[in-house]
């Protein structure tokens, strides 16, 4: 979870979020990282902004949800075949933030 306010960041929107993200990753020396489109997925009842980020056969999921001043996100790697609805089945709700 980051503080936004701490950031200077706290009017960020998902799309300057995402792209802010995916500048580090491709800044990251590792190799071209294939990105899907901004989607949304509700995961345990709260709604987040996602993208699929791809490289050597690897895909990392980042879920992203503005509450108040925090951004909270959730960073799911999969290989291969796996299966990224039957990870996310295993989460349960998670209680809102306070300011």
């Amino acid at each position: 979870m980051e503080n936004l306010a701490k950031t200077g960041n706290a009017s960020i929107t998902y799309e300057n979020y995402i792209k802010t993200l995916k500048d580090q990753l491709n800044d990251s020396g590792i190799g071209t990282y294939t990105f899907s489109e901004l989607n949304t997925k509700t995961i345990s009842g709260n709604e987040y902004q996602y993208i699929e980020a791809s490289i050597s056969g690897i895909t990392q999921y980042y879920y992203i949800r503005k509450e108040g001043k925090y951004m909270i996100g959730i960073i799911i790697t999969v290989f291969g075949s796996d299966n990224i609805d039957n990870i996310l089945e295993n989460f349960e709700e998670i209680p809102k933030v306070s300011e």
